[in-house]
């Protein structure tokens, strides 16, 4: 599927792509929350929206390749309808101690039952935290402390706050795309939700924010569930 694109470009459009234009493509690739790498405080983080078994399994073998050996600490989150355990014990081959941190969405798994299931998959020390800045802060200081490296996955949603609270979102927070609003739904500072359709797997629920206070980290949604969306609100 990756060399698709470049075939199109060669038999279709006629254009020369020569190798060397490949390899300089690719080597300047930004794929934000996909195995991103960080230095915070001289500790080595990666961030990866890695939440089901396949992506922990790429994310494992991701690190491993890229020679990161241990000690590893675990900042997760998830959401509660993923196989949190299964993922857990794939990433517990690398990871000793894990951080449990809830998302910033409706279906968050509470980080209690996050620590709880990092026990259960082999964990030597797990440890609920109140929010992501908290989890962070404890798995860069034992990090520190231990010569080790952080990994931060378990959700989209994660990935995206982890980039914002860490200082590497690449683009502004402040002005999100007129494209981009959260998947939750309900009277602005009320709990009150209604599943909203929008066909193409985005039959999820959605919340009506403000336009300059939706989260960058949320999931955007097409232009058509968009318009929905602002539509239900008014």
């Amino acid at each position: 599927a990756d060399w698709q694109a470049i075939d199109v470009l060669v038999k279709d459009c006629g254009l020369d792509v020569p190798d060397h234009a490949i390899v300089a493509g690719f080597t300047h690739v930004v794929w934000p929350g996909r195995c991103q790498r960080l230095v915070r405080d001289g500790v080595a983080v990666y961030v990866d929206g890695a939440h089901n078994p396949d992506g922990a399994c790429a994310l494992r073998d991701a690190l491993r390749l890229g020679g990161v050996r241990g000690p590893v600490g675990l900042v997760a989150g998830y959401c509660g309808d993923k196989d949190v355990l299964a993922h857990l014990r794939i990433m517990s081959a690398l990871a000793t101690h894990g951080w449990a941190t809830p998302i910033r969405n409706a279906r968050s798994l509470d980080p209690a039952e996050t620590a709880e299931r990092m026990l259960m998959a082999g964990f030597a020390a797990a440890e609920a935290c109140a929010d992501l800045s908290e989890a962070l802060a404890k798995a860069l200081a034992w990090a520190r402390a231990n010569g080790g490296t952080v990994v931060v996955c378990g959700a989209l949603f994660l990935a995206g706050e982890a980039l914002v609270e860490l200082g590497a979102f690449p683009w502004g927070v402040r002005e999100p795309d007129a494209n981009e609003l959260t998947l939750r739904c309900g009277a602005e500072g009320a709990d009150a939700r209604r599943p909203l359709t929008g066909g193409g797997g985005n039959d999820k629920v959605i919340a009506c924010l403000p336009y300059k206070e939706v989260p960058a980290h949320e999931k955007i949604v097409s232009a058509a569930l968009r318009d929905e969306l602002l539509r239900g609100c008014q």
